[in-house]
């Protein structure tokens, strides 16, 4: 195993740490079991295959959704619609981020 093997390795695991963290501090539960299992899968997605670049502005797509969810989520009658929403949502995210090798199942 040469030097660069293990620096690559290394970094590796750091960014993964980093990306956990990251994971934690902005997950906010909409309330929707489903809701939260997409955006989950949505924010590990950004963070594990997307390009640093791009990270940022799809992290703000995600806050803006689930903020808006946990809105919905919050009055009884737009609770189904919030969870529908969510479903389509997460239709659209497995088709975008296909080609990263992200799933949404």
């Amino acid at each position: 195993m040469t030097f660069r093997h293990i620096r690559r390795g290394l970094l590796g695991a750091a960014l993964t740490a980093l990306a956990g963290a990251a994971f934690a501090q902005s997950s906010i539960d909409t309330g929707i079991p489903a809701c939260d299992r997409y955006y989950r899968a949505y924010e590990t997605c950004i963070m594990q295959r997307l390009p640093e670049a791009q990270r940022s502005i799809f992290q703000q797509t995600l806050e803006r959704n689930r903020a808006d969810i946990r809105e919905q989520a919050a009055d009884p009658e737009d609770r189904a619609s919030a969870e529908r929403t969510c479903q389509e949502q997460r239709q659209q995210s497995a088709r975008f981020f296909a080609p990263h090798g992200c799933t949404f199942d």
